[in-house]
């Protein structure tokens, strides 16, 4: 319940504007980043809270409060203790994004997380926003790349027929046409790019990535990723 302080709002305010501006985001994303996140024996994915659709200045700053709240929130507090980490060495960055009205979405593993195979990289796709497979939802579409090469090895192209898509500043299900649900949800040649930019972030960070993405029919957009905390 505290104000925000008046230095930090006037900044934030300030780099507003500019993702304004510079992106013609009406609508942004507030999502967070914890210091300590994904570490390679913890994994704080999903402990802090994300804010989609948000809109004007006001909603903003409420926003990011409530973000920077959620590390205190009964599940982080008991994960910190359960990992034996300091409460107040934990710090939180929070990244304000524009808001990507996706036409497709999902995940990229750049390597398997199943088995651990090094050699290959997993995508995963469905129409709509990527909240569907973080829920389990809907069962996306499958593709298997060799890394090395970016040759595909396997595809398994699935049925939707939910989707989530934004309405006005909320989320909504949706059926979808059993036309539209059977095909392939995004083409041989964009999962490739997807390889790239994931070989990419695997070079930069130096260990395999778990990242998501989303499509809006123009540009295609990495709004996450964080190392896989699951290699053995």
């Amino acid at each position: 319940h505290t104000a925000m302080p008046k230095a930090i709002e006037a900044s934030i305010l300030e780099s507003y504007k500019e993702i304004k501006k510079t992106y013609g985001a009406k609508l942004v994303a507030v999502r967070s980043s914890a210091t300590a996140e994904d570490l390679p024996d913890a994994s704080f994915a999903g402990q802090q809270e994300t804010y989609l659709n948000i809109q004007g200045e006001k909603e903003l700053i409420k926003a990011v409060q409530m973000a920077w709240a959620s590390l205190f929130t009964p599940r982080a507090i008991f994960y910190r203790v359960e990992k034996k980490f300091d409460h107040f060495k934990v710090g939180i960055c929070i990244v304000v994004q524009k808001m990507v009205e996706s036409e497709v979405s999902g995940v990229m593993f750049t390597i398997n997380p199943v088995n651990n195979d090094k050699s290959t990289m997993i995508i995963e796709a469905v129409l709509g926003l990527g909240e569907m497979i973080v829920q389990g939802k809907v069962t996306p579409d499958h593709f298997e790349l060799d890394k090395k090469t970016l040759s595909m090895t396997n595809k398994i192209i699935a049925t939707q027929t939910l989707a989530m898509v934004k309405k006005g500043k909320t989320n909504e299900e949706i059926r979808v046409p059993a036309s539209k649900g059977a095909k392939q949800k995004i083409s041989d040649h964009l999962v490739i790019k997807l390889g790239e930019l994931g070989k990419k972030l695997e070079h930069h960070y130096f260990f395999p990535q778990d990242s998501e993405w989303a499509y809006d029919g123009k540009s295609l957009y990495i709004v996450q990723t964080r190392p896989i905390t699951t290699i053995s």
